[in-house]
């Protein structure tokens, strides 16, 4: 069992504990593995750790045109309920275009 953070440095209680980064690479430490071991890894179960996480309310500016990457709006950050028991998630605070969005 492993736990992680956020991509914001948030744990599982909102709190922060760690720098901004990508919580998808780790770090993991192995028992007896050395630098240049390949290693297999199989999840057997991911549950959501919270009962909230959060968003950006644009595309990232890196991954359009710059020109469009100009035009694009300022950026917030939305935060969703998640239900872990449904496995669903719901906007906090939807703008009128995605009221009663559910995933």
């Amino acid at each position: 069992m492993t736990s992680t953070v956020d991509a914001r440095g948030l744990d599982y209680r909102g709190e922060s504990v760690a720098g901004r980064g990508n919580p998808m690479t780790g770090p993991f430490y192995v028992e007896g593995a050395q630098p240049g071991d390949t290693l297999a890894v199989r999840l057997e179960s991911m549950v959501p750790s919270r009962d909230w996480g959060w968003t950006f309310n644009v595309l990232a500016r890196n991954v359009v045109d710059q020109i469009a990457a100009a035009a694009l709006p300022p950026f917030d950050i939305v935060r969703w309920s998640v239900d872990a028991e449904q496995a669903s998630v719901v906007l906090e605070n939807p703008t009128s275009g995605l009221a009663g969005l559910k995933l």
